[in-house]
């Protein structure tokens, strides 16, 4: 089983999480591990780098079959911030089914 990570930078980890990343670069560097299975993603991290940022460089690993799927959920009250990383998540999702 892999890591649980919460990436926010103000809200608490909740108990379920193995790992609180305040900042997107420190989840990003978490990720290239290849051991963590499961983000819960904030957008605004008090950071010119958010949980987008995350997102799509998963997205860009999964491409490049850098790394297994990841499930995630979105908790960020950043509407747009939501929308963006759903889709990023969704789009390397696409990417991991296609793959053999």
């Amino acid at each position: 089983m892999g890591i649980r990570i919460w990436l926010d930078d103000v809200r608490p980890m909740p108990e379920e999480y193995a790992l609180w990343c305040k900042t997107a670069q420190e989840c990003l560097e978490a990720v290239k591990t290849g051991n963590v299975d499961y983000i819960s993603f904030d957008h605004d991290l008090g950071d010119p780098l958010t949980g987008y940022w995350v997102a799509t460089n998963i997205e860009d690993m999964a491409y490049l079959h850098k790394i297994n799927r990841i499930g995630w959920d979105v908790h960020s009250d950043n509407p747009a911030g939501r929308k963006n990383i759903d889709a990023a998540m969704e789009s390397a999702w696409r990417i991991w089914n296609t793959m053999k």
